[in-house]
């Protein structure tokens, strides 16, 4: 059950910006195009974050601060 409840979770995290521009764009008309190209950016960069985040010792002061850092 955990890992299902996980599984949502990133499903929530990963689509729920993209479900707020639809329906953004729905109501104000406004172009999707900037927002998609932000999105684009901002994805690769939070997944790096993770990985950096999770695969970092405690122990080296440097890497103690960059994971705090991001």
């Amino acid at each position: 059950m955990m890992n299902f409840s996980w599984m949502l979770a990133g499903l929530i995290r990963l689509l729920g910006p993209f479900l707020l521009l639809l329906i953004w764009h729905r109501k104000t008309g406004a172009r999707c195009y900037p927002a998609l190209i932000a999105y684009g950016v901002c994805l690769p960069v939070f997944i790096v974050g993770a990985a950096i985040r999770s695969g970092l010792s405690q122990e080296d002061i440097v890497s103690f601060c960059l994971q705090r850092g991001l």
